[in-house]
């Protein structure tokens, strides 16, 4: 059944989706919609029309970016309306991070490559993160991008998951898409909610959020072809996702490409060069010259067994020039000034636990094992202040062990019994500091 036969009975929200705001004063952040159109994108719509050199898109978001999906379809979209224009993608997804991660490693894996539109897609890896902090990391990703390049246009793009179902449903923003809306809003960046339709089908019983269907993973036999009907169950409700969060690359992402198509044709209407211009920022301790340092830094003294390792380098290293591994007892400290310090880690089943010290005194653990039975990348604060602050950290790899089977979500728990002699060690695996001051002689 053609989705178009599963939408007049929504119509309605479209219209009230579709209203444009552009006054910082004057925006209802609560209220939840489709399109804002803001300063638009002139300057990628400019290059586009112009068709004289090459465009770049950076799609900068967790694993829905990651996925084969709205990534995937709106860049063929792009290439279908501008044939004549050379248009190529900067993969920038990583799964399981949210915006906190990305307003460090926004130089390596984004602005060196150039990009003349950056979409940014962390609503969803934010659900849990503090409004203040959310704000924090996202102005410091967008005055970072316009102090690299002010002609690069930025968007922010939302989706949604069984959490934040009820939310849009009933028309709302989510408290991550509500903070990252203030600040589109302050530096007139547009917005696009790929979730109101989605919610309205399933409000109304045409769609199922999460079913244990199979994934599909092609578009009804045509890679990309998102002008083909979309698949529905035997009941003729369309199947979102299995996992209530990734969507089916022929439904649920199809829906998020239309929401996409619908407000790019308000958005090509404005194509000018429109440098942007930065004024204050919100907060004086954003994230905008988040940057990374290796562990190998001489600058960082490191203490008990340690070691380079190679298997993990060869894993993740288009994102980390290398990994280091700590065994239990061993230690990293150094001297460091600015307002914001992270760790850029590899979460897996060898996973320990590190303790940190700031001044001397113990301030937390952190956990490098979770749930989710595979090594992938991730990162935990440790500092987050207002004001710049010199400080002596020291993060020890902890002697306590944990119980990890009770830990394991019930879909790898069958893993532990087949995976023990990785679930048996307790190490550290840092990649790069994320700092956004100065690691100190």
């Amino acid at each position: 059944m053609a989705i178009k036969s599963f939408l007049s009975f929504v119509s309605f929200v479209y219209i009230i989706s579709s209203f444009m705001t552009c006054a910082f004063a004057g925006e209802d952040f609560e209220t939840a919609r489709e399109f804002t159109f803001r300063d638009g994108l002139p300057n990628f719509y400019k290059k586009l029309c112009e068709a004289k050199d090459p465009v770049k898109i950076a799609y900068f978001g967790g694993s829905i970016t990651a996925q084969k999906g709205w990534r995937c379809h709106s860049l063929q979209y792009f290439k279908k309306r501008f044939p004549k224009a050379e248009i190529s993608e900067i993969n920038a997804a990583i799964g399981g991070t949210g915006s906190g991660l990305g307003a460090y490693r926004l130089e390596k894996d984004v602005l060196k490559f150039k990009p003349d539109l950056v979409f940014v897609e962390f609503a969803t890896n934010d659900s849990g993160t503090p409004p203040k902090q959310i704000k924090k990391n996202m102005e410091g990703i967008v005055r970072h991008i316009w102090k690299d390049n002010p002609r690069t246009d930025i968007c922010f793009v939302y989706t949604i998951t069984t959490a934040s179902l009820s939310t849009y449903k009933d028309g709302k923003n989510t408290s991550a898409s509500k903070a990252m809306e203030q600040i589109a809003a302050r530096y007139g960046i547009p917005s696009i909610n790929m979730s109101l339709e989605i919610a309205a089908l399933e409000k109304n019983g045409k769609l199922i959020m999460k079913t244990s269907d199979k994934p599909i993973e092609r578009v009804s036999g045509v890679e990309l072809d998102t002008s083909s009907k979309i698949t529905t169950t035997a009941d003729g409700k369309i199947p979102f996702s299995s996992d209530g969060v990734h969507p089916h690359i022929n439904t649920g992402h199809v829906l998020y490409e239309r929401a996409l198509e619908r407000s790019f044709a308000k958005l090509e209407k404005l194509a000018a060069d429109k440098p942007h211009v930065l004024g204050e920022p919100m907060s004086a301790s954003c994230i905008e010259n988040g940057r990374m340092v290796s562990f190998e830094d001489d600058k960082i003294k490191k203490e008990g067994a340690w070691r380079i390792t190679d298997n993990p380098t060869r894993i993740f290293k288009s994102r980390m020039k290398s990994v280091l591994e700590f065994e239990p007892g061993a230690s990293v400290s150094f001297k460091y000034r600015g307002c914001n310090l992270a760790v850029y880690h590899i979460m897996g089943n060898r996973g320990g636990s590190v303790d940190i010290f700031i001044d001397g005194k113990f301030v937390k653990n952190e956990k490098c094992f979770d749930g989710y039975a595979y090594d992938r990348l991730n990162s935990f604060d440790i500092l987050s202040l207002d004001d710049p602050k010199t400080v002596d950290i020291k993060i020890v790899v902890s002697d306590n062990t944990y119980e990890k089977r009770p830990m394991l979500k019930p879909k790898y728990a069958h893993l532990f019994e087949k995976r023990q002699n990785e679930f048996k060690q307790f190490k550290f695996n840092p990649g790069e500091l994320l700092i956004d001051g100065e690691v100190l002689n």
